[in-house]
């Protein structure tokens, strides 16, 4: 299969999932708050999603199904499930009915992401350059979902709601003529073909990806927490977001897929993640001391231009961990994405006491975060050299 049809494949398919996955999780937490729901169970809408996700990569039979799944055949379904749970959860006003719906959601996100994430890490000939069109479409599509959603929910709410079926038809129309990439050729040793994981090199490789896996925790925690601050600010906060989205993908525009592979080439990726996470805590502390939408619109914008390359880093560190085998990458997103879901129940414990104890406390937590990340990255820089004999 040539470059250009795994292109068209991942920008047609990362741009509208990231527009439909978007077009929800802000707009659907100032539709809920207008309801009535607690401003800490809709903040939490996209943290559920997220835990739906990380719970996708834990469970083994679902993290098997993303490596023999069609994807094509999968993304119209994706859709469909997509759109009747979305509708389902704007109907809802309680924790016990909105988080099981959102969680349903999260799963069949997290199935797509990994369909996603094999089909762009499967040759690495073209690995680098499909997760640079992969993020930069990702925040092409996510601007537009921002946007899209605030304006026509400043139309009329409930029309906010009823378009999800439009959008879920013209999403799909769309996508009808890309290929039909069968990814029957991988750059990573087949499950099947590879033995077991010695047990010495499984508690090796376990506390390897404890130690990056927590140090990437802390990023998302930042992330969330930073990303959690505009409905409580603004009833605009689809604006606002995309401000974020959008400066990303104007620095994609000035960055290329090259840019990821003279990292890998320095053996720069590791440190390169941790300068951006350090950046977004700084951006937390910020957003915790300046609580007005004159100072979130700057502090967005900076946001934005930090973001491009995160994405993209943290797949080809997890491709460089499991060594091009498909058992170790198996092992190891088992073990990363544990950490994540505990990592997100923090994060929400966090940001529910935020909420309900005063906004300032953001501010704490983001210099909190600044010096856990620099103490965590010298151990895991350590631990890497020791393990795999060399920087990443």
């Amino acid at each position: 299969m040539e470059q250009n049809e795994y292109l068209k494949v991942v920008r047609k398919t990362s741009f509208i999932g990231a527009f439909m996955i978007q077009y929800l999780s802000r707009i659907i937490i100032v539709y809920l708050l207008s309801k009535g729901v607690a401003p800490w169970i809709a903040v939490s809408i996209p943290i559920v999603i997220e835990f739906g996700r990380v719970l996708s990569r834990i469970i083994e039979p679902i993290s098997k199904i993303s490596l023999k799944i069609n994807y094509k055949t999968y993304y119209y379904v994706y859709i469909i499930i997509f759109t009747i749970l979305s509708i389902l959860i704007s109907q809802c006003t309680t924790l016990y009915t909105i988080y099981p719906l959102t969680l349903i959601l999260g799963l069949a996100y997290g199935l797509w992401a990994a369909c996603l994430n094999k089909l762009n890490t499967s040759n690495s000939k073209y690995q680098s350059f499909c997760l640079y069109e992969d993020e930069k479409f990702n925040m092409l599509g996510s601007t537009a979902g921002l946007i899209l959603s605030q304006i026509v929910y400043d139309i009329n709410p409930t029309l906010y709601i009823i378009s999800f079926i439009l959008v879920a038809v013209i999403s799909i129309i769309t996508c009808l003529k890309i290929p039909n990439i069968k990814v029957e050729e991988d750059d990573m040793l087949s499950y099947e073909k590879t033995e077991e994981i010695p047990k010495k090199q499984k508690q090796k490789l376990f506390v390897l990806i404890l130690l990056f896996g927590t140090l990437i925790g802390i990023m998302n925690i930042v992330y969330n927490s930073l990303e959690a601050i505009p409905p409580l600010i603004t009833e605009k906060a689809g604006y606002l977001s995309s401000i974020y989205t959008f400066v990303e993908f104007v620095a994609l525009l000035l960055l290329s897929g090259h840019v990821i592979e003279k990292i890998k080439g320095k053996g720069k990726l590791l440190l390169s993640e941790t300068v951006i996470a350090i950046i977004y805590a700084i951006l937390l502390t910020l957003a915790g001391i300046f609580q007005n939408y004159q100072s979130l619109i700057f502090i967005f914008i900076l946001y934005g231009i930090s973001s491009p390359l995160a994405d993209p880093i943290w797949s080809s560190l997890m491709s460089e961990y499991s060594q091009k085998n498909r058992r170790y990458f198996i092992y190891i997103n088992k073990i990363y994405f544990m950490i994540r879901a505990i990592i997100l129940i923090i994060t929400w414990v966090i940001i529910k006491v935020i909420i309900t104890s005063g906004l300032h406390g953001f501010a704490i937590l983001g210099i909190i975060s600044i010096i856990s990340l620099i103490a965590i990255y010298l151990i895991t820089e350590w631990y890497t050299k020791k393990y795999l004999k060399k920087t990443i």
